[in-house]
Parts: structure tokens; C-alpha cells; sequence
């Protein structure tokens, strides 16, 4: 008996890393690292090159990440495609709701801890790591980027949360079979 129950652990075990390891799954955590990397690459232009503030950096970003993000996204990783200008302007829509949800999140978390200075007390746990940070001639800069990382990270895994079961989604018929006539596990 308890070897019958350990295999239906070990089953019950992989097909948790099954669901987690798909392609899909996969496909996009290439492609939200590129989305990523897209921001960080705009941020830095807008806020190092052209000298913008963070809330305007955050907010242009925003949109040039975002529409490389949907385009990869519908193309490569949820692969639905032109599905049509009726779909493809609900998607969008869709798309976009999501994406200003985390944007919310993200400016939100820069206006209070870069703007209101909020990072300076979070900071201030570790003085040294402060006095160290403080005595830097780009401090600003790079507290910007401590707040920035940890930020990029819970905006990658909201957007896919929001992706999967908001943006493109599948629809199943009563067979359990997806619009494009696979069988569903689900």
C-alpha cells in the first residue's frame, strides 16, 4: 500500500513540474526577460542619456515595453496569432488593461520609494549600507535601481498571471477540447 502511494506522489510531483516546465511557460520567461531587458534599456536612455525624471522614465518605458511585450506574446509565446481585427482589438484592449495594472504597481512603488523617499528607511536597516549609498555621486541612480530590480520581477510574474487567465485565454467546448482542437489536461 505504501509503495501504490508513493507512486501517486511521484506522479502528483511531476506533473507539477510538468505544468511548470511547458513550453509556454518557458517561452515566457524568455520573452519576459527580453520584455524586461526592452525596459531597462528605454529607462536607461530616458533617464541617463536624456537626464528625465523617474516618473517619466517609468511611464515611456512603460509603453515601449509594452507594445514589444504583446507582439511577442500573442506571436511566440501564447501563439494565437492575427486572430482577426475583432479579436485582435479585444485582445489589445485586454492586453493593455493588464499591463496599466502592474504599471500601476510599478510607478507606485518608484513615486513611494524613489519620489516620496521611502527607500531611504528601508535603507536605513543596514546605516553602513546607506552612509556607503549616500556618499556616491549617482546615489539617486542607483537607488533607483535597487527599487527597480525587485519591482521588474513581481511585474514580470502579475503579467503572466494576467496573460494566462485574462488576455489569451482558450476556450474549452464541452469535450474539454481547446478552440484549436486540442485535448485539454486541465
Amino acid at each position: 500500500m505504501e509503495e501504490s502511494t508513493n507512486t501517486i506522489d511521484n506522479n502528483n510531483k511531476k506533473s507539477l513540474k510538468d505544468k511548470l516546465m511547458n513550453r509556454e511557460v518557458i517561452t515566457y520567461i524568455i520573452a519576459g526577460v527580453l520584455t524586461t531587458v526592452v525596459n531597462l534599456i528605454a529607462k536607461f536612455i530616458f533617464k541617463n542619456l536624456m537626464g528625465m525624471e523617474e516618473n517619466l522614465t517609468t511611464a515611456l518605458a512603460w509603453v515601449v515595453a509594452v507594445a514589444f511585450a504583446y507582439v511577442i506574446n500573442n506571436y511566440w509565446v501564447f501563439l494565437k496569432g492575427n486572430e482577426g481585427a475583432g479579436k485582435e482589438t479585444v485582445k489589445i484592449i485586454k492586453f493593455t488593461i493588464a499591463r496599466i495594472g502592474t504599471y500601476i504597481i510599478e510607478a507606485g512603488g518608484i513615486y513611494l520609494l524613489i519620489t516620496k523617499g521611502h527607500i531611504e528607511g528601508i535603507l536605513g536597516i543596514i546605516p553602513s549600507l546607506l552612509d556607503k549609498i549616500n556618499s556616491m555621486p549617482n546615489a539617486d541612480n542607483i537607488k533607483f535601481w535597487i527599487v527597480q530590480l525587485p519591482l521588474q520581477f513581481l511585474v514580470i510574474v502579475l503579467n503572466y498571471v494576467f496573460s494566462k487567465l485574462f488576455v489569451f485565454v482558450t476556450k474549452k467546448d464541452k469535450a474539454g477540447k481547446s478552440e484549436d482542437g486540442e485535448q485539454s489536461n486541465t
